[in-house]
């Protein structure tokens, strides 16, 4: 089978890559999951009836979906040992593959262990049932926030189910115990509430994205990979700055908003611009606030209003409205 190295335009433009697939009647194509995010929805019937390798990272199940919707045989891989593995198949011919556990063992059908073809991989993965593989992804982006293990893919896998988002990488935030999700979306006012909601109906509250940075481009390697360091790096700026300049005080609505705040979600960094629920709020937690606003000034709002204003600033400014 020709190899045929496609141009670095290629890469951003589906319609491109398309003519190239046809012209040359590739059978076989292989892109990092930015770049197939970037050009799948452009691709139409050209990928069809060919086998689409999604590389280096986990693939958002949405990506998957997209492809195969299109007629394309597709598959995850993983680099290992110098050789591309699928990640959702059998192991490569030659290969002696084994999950275990951390003292050595030999891990059973659906459970969770490290990958290992000879020698130790670095990767998460179980048995199926049919004797196939099912990769997770590398093993430094499993974390344990209270006893309880969190995948950074899977975050990231539930993030991209949302239509505004493409592409998300999440992370830890430096020097604190919550997470970061950095999202490659259009600009929404209310963006961050909105995936808010969506980590509610999809994660558990432990895997859910304390903050969320919205960019137009997810930052990337050479390889056309997500840059994790970069990634870190603008998760270090989510939230407020550690000495915020003095500013005036807030008149006595906002600051009884911001104190429901602070109690509710359980932070001292509230400020009147903070975000709910981009600081770890959820449906449940504004059900209980828009109670609090009711018993302390006596308006009712409805909970709705909680997601059109999720600052104490934009709430103060509905309450005294309406009492007016």
């Amino acid at each position: 089978m020709p190899l045929v190295v496609a141009p670095d335009a290629a890469r951003t433009d589906g319609h491109l890559l398309a003519g190239l697939l046809t012209r040359h009647d590739v059978g076989l194509v292989h892109a990092s999951p930015l770049v197939w995010a970037r050009v799948a929805e452009h691709l139409g019937e050209a990928v069809g009836g060919r086998t689409a390798l999604i590389g280096a990272e986990p693939a958002p199940s949405t990506l998957v979906r997209t492809l195969r919707a299109l007629d394309a045989d597709v598959h995850t891989v993983f680099p290992a040992r110098g050789r591309w593995v699928l990640a959702d198949g059998v192991p490569v011919a030659g290969l002696d593959a084994d999950v275990v556990a951390p003292d050595g063992r030999r891990l059973p059908l659906g459970v969770r262990g490290e990958l290992q073809l000879g020698t130790a991989t670095g990767v998460l993965a179980h048995w199926r049932p049919d004797g196939s593989l099912h990769v997770h992804g590398p093993l430094d982006r499993q974390l344990t926030f209270g006893g309880t293990r969190v995948d950074l893919a899977t975050v990231e896998d539930a993030l991209t189910t949302h239509t505004d988002v493409v592409a998300a990488a999440v992370t830890l935030r430096p020097g604190a115990a919550d997470l970061v999700a950095v999202v490659q979306a259009p600009a929404k006012p209310q963006l961050a509430a909105d995936l808010a909601r969506h980590a509610e109906t999809v994660l558990p509250p432990r895997a859910r994205p304390a903050w969320y940075l919205r960019v137009d481009v997810l930052p990337e390697t050479a390889a056309h990979e997500v840059d994790r360091t970069a990634v870190a790096e603008l998760a270090a700026a989510a939230g407020p700055p550690p000495e915020a300049p003095a500013e005036a005080a807030p008149d006595a609505t906002t600051g009884a908003v911001v104190a429901m705040f602070a109690e509710l979600l359980k932070r001292a960094d509230v400020t009147p611009d903070t975000n709910f629920f981009a600081s770890g709020g959820h449906s449940l937690l504004a059900a209980q606030l828009v109670q609090r606003i009711q018993k302390q000034t006596g308006v009712r709002l409805k909970l709705s209003a909680a997601f059109a204003h999720p600052t104490p600033a934009a709430l103060a400014e509905l309450i005294t409205g309406s009492v007016r």
